[in-house]
């Protein structure tokens, strides 16, 4: 007996070390990617999207002139940088609204508390990468168009109806005290809050917008080549790293935080 519970112990040890070995990794590996992705970005990495042509007029007298000053057609071509960040942070939320809808399903499925925990940590973290989507694609409008928030564009306005609608579901968890019912209508939620996703990633190509470069797919602004595919793919990796690891660090914190509350339970704290 006593040779058994040993062995249960020691199993247990070598199993808690492979996990901590297995965030260790997956940390190191997201911090490095990420530095990388900078440093290719701003050392090594052209513009990523085509911006045109510069726009010229000619006066009374026959001279050609351009309609831009050189800082401002500078500072309209460098912002389109940015679309290394602003694209690879909003595949992330989607990738992890996805997530949302895959945990839903499983605990619909299984009924475990562990797939609710780890759905309600993708949200939390989806949330946080769809309000970073928002900031960057209004810093990009600003300095394309003018305008933080042109009138009419189609995708940062689904963008934002994405980031209202889970902001709901995490409102739907908060005010839920039941943890089973709670599970459940956030699993509900959390499925069928998934369809504004592919409403928000084609809502530039199903409203035909003329305003907003169409990036990836047929009819895309100019991603091709290696020097431009490499740097974007390093950067989207690097993002989907910090995603997950986030994802599992807030998982660990909620499982421990449960634990601690059910011990206390039980000793009648």
């Amino acid at each position: 007996m006593t040779l058994q519970i040993s062995l249960k112990k020691g199993f247990s040890m070598v199993k808690n070390m492979k996990n901590t070995d297995y965030r260790k990794y997956l940390y190191g590996a997201t911090i490095i990617f990420i530095l990388a992705a900078i440093l290719i970005i701003f050392l090594y990495a052209p513009v990523p999207i085509n911006p045109g042509e510069r726009g010229t007029y000619t006066d009374p007298e026959g001279q050609v002139h351009y309609v831009s000053t050189d800082a401002q057609w500078a500072n309209y071509v460098y912002s389109f940088y940015i679309a290394y960040f602003h694209i690879a942070i909003a595949l992330t939320s989607y990738m992890a609204f996805l997530l949302v809808m895959i945990f839903s399903i499983l605990y619909l499925r299984d009924g475990e508390q562990k797939w609710d925990l780890k759905a309600a940590a993708s949200a939390e973290v989806g949330v946080i990468f769809a309000g970073l989507t928002l900031i960057s694609g209004s810093i990009w409008a600003k300095a394309a168009w003018g305008h933080y928030w042109p009138p009419g564009d189609i995708r940062l306005n689904t963008s934002l109806v994405l980031f209202f609608i889970y902001i709901a579901y995490l409102m739907v968890r908060q005010a839920v005290d039941m943890p089973e019912k709670r599970a459940r209508l956030s699993a509900v939620f959390g499925i069928i809050g998934f369809i504004s996703v592919p409403i928000s990633f084609m809502s530039i190509r199903i409203w035909s917008a003329t305003n907003h470069p169409t990036v990836l797919g047929p009819g895309g602004g100019g991603i091709t080549g290696s020097a431009i595919i490499i740097p974007m793919l390093l950067n989207i990796v690097a993002f989907f790293l910090l995603c997950i690891s986030l994802i599992i660090y807030k998982t660990d914190n909620v499982t421990l935080q449960e634990e601690l509350i059910a011990a206390k339970q039980k000793k009648g704290v």
